[in-house]
């Protein structure tokens, strides 16, 4: 296992807070954005793409979110060409529409 990497941020960035993290994604229309997060076993990630994808979701819709109790979102993975579910109260920077956000607590 790897050690977390050291999350830089942009001076320039803007500071969302995570209540209002769900409703700053959504505004990405599709858009490709930039997520970094800390994945379940500790690794920071950086992953590219898109969230309302649904091209190959068999019925169109996502039975495995459905189920969580936690705030997670899916999304379609550019690099890897597979969706991914990311937990938002991990995320620690979003890039989308030529903004950097902060997540604060």
């Amino acid at each position: 296992m790897t050690k977390p990497q050291e999350v830089k941020t942009n001076p320039s960035s803007l500071n969302v807070h995570r209540t209002r993290l769900s409703e700053l994604l959504a505004t990405s229309h599709g858009r490709f954005i930039t997520v970094t997060f800390i994945k379940v076993n500790g690794e920071t990630r950086v992953l590219t793409g898109r969230f309302g994808v649904k091209h190959e979701l068999k019925g169109k819709t996502n039975k495995a979110a459905a189920g969580w109790d936690k705030p997670y979102k899916t999304i379609w993975d550019a690099r890897k060409k597979a969706y991914r579910m990311i937990n938002l109260s991990t995320i620690l920077l979003v890039h989308m529409q030529g903004k950097h956000y902060t997540v604060i607590d």
